[in-house]
């Protein structure tokens, strides 16, 4: 059975959120990470899966892909941290499958204070 994956990307903790929908999620993490040129991804370093949702039908997951894109931002950082209250990037572990390293997500609150 194929599987369509809506999923979440993050450049940092309270940064600039990515909404996607796939049907290749390691697949398409990698391209990410790797940086898909003249993107906002790429423009914004957006490389962190940080949460995603699995769906059986691909219209399902397009209609749900276009209501989170309509979400405020509180919205989606309340999704995020309902399934991964640590950020982690969740394209390191998803399916077993090792992927391209990104680095951790980073949290503005720690390097601010670091520099302070």
């Amino acid at each position: 059975m194929k599987y369509y994956y809506v999923y979440l990307l993050t450049n940092a903790k309270y940064g600039a959120f990515y909404v996607g929908m796939t049907s290749d999620l390691v697949r398409r993490c990698q391209q990410h990470c790797a940086g898909i040129p003249n993107s906002f991804t790429n423009r914004y370093s957006i490389k962190h899966l940080v949460w995603y949702e699995t769906h059986a039908e691909f219209d399902n997951a397009v209609r749900r892909e276009k209501r989170i894109k309509r979400w405020t931002r509180a919205q989606k950082f309340d999704a995020i941290e309902a399934l991964n209250p640590e950020w982690r990037n969740l394209a390191k572990s998803h399916g077993g499958t090792a992927l391209t390293e990104c680095p951790h997500v980073p949290d503005p609150r720690v390097c601010c204070a670091k520099r302070g």
